[in-house]
């Protein structure tokens, strides 16, 4: 009976796993993009277009968190990795969304998920409405509470 690899990453992975923050530090075009808004709700972040709003709805301790996102017609969420596992729901509109060098269209209902330190990015033709699932809880979002 052969033996299950339960480590989805290739070796050698967990050491660029240790060093995702430095090569972040060095390369902020692949940092979450920063808060401009932090009164309300919703948190603003900086787009080079259009506007996107995030909002934490539900952590559950060090295991999952859930997120509500806006984005504008027009907007683009620029490339950007991260260490933890995520899931991205439409539920209004559709984006355009880049993983490596793959390109997917969702739409409402549609769902894709990212594994972790795969760039990418995303594109909203129309106003866009999403959830995204994080595994563990994102560092960069909701920073903090």
């Amino acid at each position: 009976m052969s033996s299950i690899n339960r480590n989805p990453l290739p070796s050698g992975m967990g050491r660029f796993n240790e060093n995702l923050e430095k090569l972040i530090k060095l390369t902020p075009e692949l940092a979450f993009p920063p808060v401009i808004d932090n009164g309300g709700e919703y948190k603003q972040y900086q787009m080079d277009e259009g506007e996107c709003f995030g909002k934490y709805i539900h952590r559950s301790g060090n295991d999952i968190a859930i997120h509500r996102w806006y984005n504008s017609a027009g907007s683009k969420f620029p490339v950007h990795i991260h260490v933890e596992k995520e899931w991205v729901i439409v539920y209004k509109g559709s984006m355009e969304l880049i993983v490596g060098d793959k390109t997917y269209i969702l739409k409402k209902g549609d769902s894709r998920y990212i594994l972790p330190n795969q760039p990418h990015s995303s594109s909203y033709p129309e106003e866009c409405k999403y959830v995204t699932i994080t595994i563990p809880p994102a560092k960069e979002f909701p920073y903090g509470n």
